[in-house]
């Protein structure tokens, strides 16, 4: 009998993803953006997805194979089930991407031998460790996760208990909030903030998924939230304000140091800095190990080129090929937008709000025509109002910062529409499960 993932292994998976980088490369920004304000963004996020996550979790529990194709092929259609699985896998591997780039940057710096070797070339040395890892078997994965989550928790505790003892109330003045950097930093609150949906890609290889699913998404994502409020604003209280600009987003931690101590500790950030980069390296093995089945689902289901290949497995269990898949994606954005941040952070929001709107409208659906109470119809309709806001950020963004990115990611989608044309023609039949 397949391994299933226990309601605890769900939620650590979840959290793997959502304090990975994000909560660590927005530092930064969203001090440059906002100023003392710099939580804000998240605490607007967190309400926003409020409606969002109800939807998602009565979905799951509506759907006992609640994979984002499912739910939106049982309500909408088999299209629709298709734009929103293929949007979201082919999003997710971009913030596994900028997440590797970050971890890589940060052990250059540890190990200055390692700077005269390309940041890039190393970038494919950890995918290609990562392609080894995830073709175990998912009771060895799972241990994987609770041993990334374990170590992450370092530099969050050592940032939110240094962050009180080091407060400075006049980094709270008035002068530096900037009200009109929140809208900004919105963008990059949702990015960190996306990892719950996780579930939806694993529902599947979930004990008893019709209850633990839900439970999943909504432990996981009130329990992150909470953690990037604290952490920003115990991360800006101590900072030396008159630096602050001159900082890169991926030196936020050497300088939240320099900003508590006088003189430079060097083992201080040495340890640091190796947290945070297994930190980031647990967020991106976090989205592979789960994002694949996203093109699993949709090969199973006859939508993609060459279904009998993408769905064969390992003696493990895994679908190798829809692994190898992903991890191409991987290195096409590393190698394309040469590890942006802001493109990469941008391209993985817009696509998992896409997602998210599509899911949504399976949920109204659904709430009209099966749950019929008022409380399912007032939150579906939020909760669209609110993707449809989550979209408008991330439109902002890519006018803000240029629309590079966006015309990358509609072309991906048009040629996916293309393939799910041609297949849609093909003689080829729904592949069946293999066990």
């Amino acid at each position: 009998m397949p391994y299933k993932l226990s309601l605890f292994s769900a939620i650590a998976i979840n959290l793997n993803i959502m304090l990975g980088a994000g909560i660590f490369l927005n530092s930064i920004p969203l001090a440059k953006y906002a100023g003392g304000l710099g939580f804000m963004p998240y605490i607007i996020i967190g309400i926003l997805l409020v409606p969002l996550i109800i939807a998602m979790a009565t979905l799951l529990n509506y759907n006992e194979e609640g994979t984002f194709y499912d739910v939106s092929k049982r309500e909408i259609g088999p299209l629709f089930g298709f734009i929103s699985s293929w949007t979201y896998f082919v999003a997710k591997p971009a913030s596994a991407a900028l997440m590797i780039h970050f971890s890589t940057h940060l052990m250059q710096q540890l190990f200055p031998i390692l700077q005269h070797i390309s940041s890039f070339t190393l970038d494919f040395i950890i995918i290609g460790i990562y392609v080894s890892l995830n073709l175990l078997n998912m009771k060895i994965g799972r241990a994987i996760q609770f041993s990334f989550l374990s170590i992450k928790t370092i530099p969050l505790l050592f940032i939110i208990f240094a962050g009180f003892w080091f407060f400075k109330f006049q980094n709270f003045a008035s002068i530096n909030f900037n009200l009109s950097g929140v809208s900004m930093g919105l963008p990059l609150a949702l990015f960190a903030s996306s990892g719950f949906e996780a579930t939806l890609s694993l529902s599947q290889h979930i004990k008893n998924s019709k209850q633990n699913a839900p439970r999943a998404i909504i432990f996981s994502y009130l329990f992150a939230i909470f953690i990037y409020i604290i952490y920003q604003v115990c991360y800006f209280a101590p900072l030396n304000l008159a630096y602050l600009t001159s900082i890169e987003s991926f030196n936020g931690i050497a300088f939240f140091i320099q900003s508590i101590y006088t003189n430079m500790h060097t083992s201080l950030q040495a340890l640091m800095y190796t947290c945070i980069a297994i930190s980031a390296l647990g967020g991106a093995y976090s989205i592979i190990f789960s994002n694949n089945w996203n093109l699993y689902t949709l090969a199973h289901n006859g939508h993609t080129f060459f279904p009998q290949l993408l769905t064969k497995k390992n003696q493990s269990g895994i679908a190798y090929w829809c692994l190898f898949t992903e991890i191409s994606l991987c290195l096409i954005y590393i190698i394309l937008t040469r590890a942006n941040q802001i493109m990469l952070q941008q391209i993985s929001a817009f696509g998992s709000s896409i997602a998210y709107t599509i899911s949504i409208i399976a949920f109204i659906l659904l709430a009209f025509k099966t749950i019929k109470k008022n409380w399912a119809r007032i939150i579906a309709i939020l909760a669209f109002i609110n993707c449809l806001a989550l979209i408008a950020f991330c439109i902002n963004g890519f006018i803000n910062h240029g629309p590079s990115a966006l015309y990358g990611f509609i072309t991906i989608q048009i040629l996916g529409l293309i393939m799910y044309i041609l297949m849609r023609k093909s003689p080829s039949q729904k592949i069946p499960t293999q066990i």
